[in-house]
């Protein structure tokens, strides 16, 4: 394994939906410069989705596979995965936001671990493009953790295929967290490395101070709020690692700050929360 070569037993996959062109160039551009030899783009049905296929023929390593409509990212992940399985090509599948930018290293830095048999699931902690944000541990160099976000997150493509992929029901949001839980399940860990090797954004995020000190406010609208209470209810109902991850805090901290805190829309969220809260309870485990 000492002439190990990850990049190129890796496929690179980025679900898009409406992006901003000159940001999906520098993410495009941050996985050549790693040495990534082949990117799949699954899009969601953009607005804007003839402009991406324009702007993909500069980069011959990049295909897209354009969805119809939008299909929600749990559907577009597992479209990458099986398009990485059906090759025969790879062993890794390396997922990201559209937004997101990696550091010319992060390969590099993963190769080290990724040739380790017992290692399945490697991910780095993010950098916010607007926010200071801890999300660096002062901890040792690596440690295995609960769960991860998609964006950055190094799965094996084998292992994908025998968890059962990820949950296309949850649509949009907690997908990453509830294909983690599974395969914690399945008795793998998720390692993450602690420096962190990505670029982010938390959507349309700001800030705001209250009872003296900073809170960071998601902005979602209804339609979104909606899916992020009932998917993380689900979560609940179905996974004791759930309330190890204090989902349940979350909830009740992520209602009262859109109600006491977000300004436009407050109550018509907070009454597609509580639906959301409701059939989340009632959805049943089919994976």
């Amino acid at each position: 394994m000492d002439n190990y070569d990850l990049k190129s037993h890796t496929l690179a996959g980025i679900v898009t939906y409406n992006p901003e062109i000159d940001r999906l160039r520098l993410n495009m551009d941050a996985l050549l410069r790693n040495g990534i030899k082949r990117i799949v783009l699954i899009d969601n049905g953009s607005k804007n989705a003839d402009e991406i296929s324009a702007f993909l023929e500069n980069y011959p390593e990049a295909y897209i596979i354009k969805n119809r409509k939008n299909e929600g990212v749990a559907h577009a992940l597992n479209q990458i995965f099986q398009e990485a399985y059906d090759s025969g090509c790879y062993e890794w599948v390396l997922t990201l936001d559209q937004d997101s930018v990696i550091d010319d290293n992060m390969l590099e830095v993963y190769e080290e671990y990724a040739q380790n048999d017992d290692v399945v699931s490697l991910t780095t902690p993010q950098r916010d493009r607007n926010f200071e944000l801890n999300r660096n541990p002062d901890t040792d160099k690596t440690q295995y953790i609960k769960r991860c976000i998609t964006s950055g997150n190094l799965v094996r493509i084998s292992v994908w295929k025998e968890v059962g992929g990820f949950d296309d029901r949850l649509f949009i949001d907690s997908v990453d967290h509830e294909f983690c839980y599974r395969l914690r399940e399945h008795g793998y860990q998720i390692l993450q490395i602690n420096t962190p090797l990505i670029l982010h954004e938390v959507g349309k995020a700001t800030l705001v101070n209250f009872l003296g000190k900073p809170r960071l406010l998601l902005n979602h609208s209804a339609f979104r709020k909606y899916y992020l209470i009932r998917n993380r209810a689900y979560l609940l109902k179905t996974f004791p690692l759930a309330w190890e991850c204090d989902d349940y805090l979350n909830i009740v901290k992520f209602i009262i700050k859109t109600v006491l805190l977000e300004k436009e829309d407050r109550w018509g969220k907070l009454r597609s929360m509580v639906k959301g809260y409701h059939d989340g309870l009632k959805m049943k485990r089919t994976y």
